[in-house]
């Protein structure tokens, strides 16, 4: 019986698409072409989820501004401060 040979051969290591820096990560829905850092700062922000919640914090952001408001633990809603004398 005569063992076989393997190749003692590197592979290149294969780098993001992105940065062009990081090895590609491999995840479940990650394609394998970004590194994680990347994919996480510029692929994960266009989910149609995370878009909505930039929505929403950002209108209940104007609304902060706009004016001050107080949360009825018992209702759990929020009411204009200056309706409280």
């Amino acid at each position: 019986m005569t063992k076989s040979k393997k190749s003692k051969r590197k592979i290149k290591q294969l780098l993001c698409r992105i940065c062009k820096k990081n090895p590609v990560w491999y995840y479940k829905n990650s394609d394998g072409t970004v590194c994680k850092r990347c994919y996480h700062k510029y692929i994960w922000e266009d989910r149609p989820s995370a878009k909505k919640e930039r929505l929403s914090t950002s209108v209940n952001h104007e609304l902060e501004e706009a004016e001050e408001l107080v949360f009825d633990g018992y209702t759990g809603q929020f009411y204009p401060a200056n309706q409280y004398p």
